[in-house]
């Protein structure tokens, strides 16, 4: 749904370039996440004193609260509803 919303944003010739660039971006982010989940385990074990499978879950969660933070703000968008 993201992608018909940002397309409909430009013009029609630019929706392959729009489309190429967001996936762009979701992949540097996806890598910037999965590069701070080693620090964030080494973090939480020295400062907090969690064991590393408990680190791995404060880890998972941390994601899961995000990704369904961003979900229900792109759910509850103007845009979204008029999309559906």
């Amino acid at each position: 749904m993201r992608w018909a919303l940002i397309t409909r944003a430009f013009a029609a010739e630019l929706a392959g370039r729009v489309n190429t660039t967001l996936n762009l971006v979701y992949m540097l982010i996806a890598f910037l996440a999965q590069a701070a989940i080693g620090p964030a385990l080494a973090w939480m074990e020295t400062a907090h004193g969690l064991a590393r499978a408990e680190a791995h879950q404060v880890v998972i969660l941390v994601l899961l609260a995000m990704q369904a933070a961003t979900w229900a703000w792109f759910a509850a968008s103007k845009d979204a509803r008029e999309l559906a």
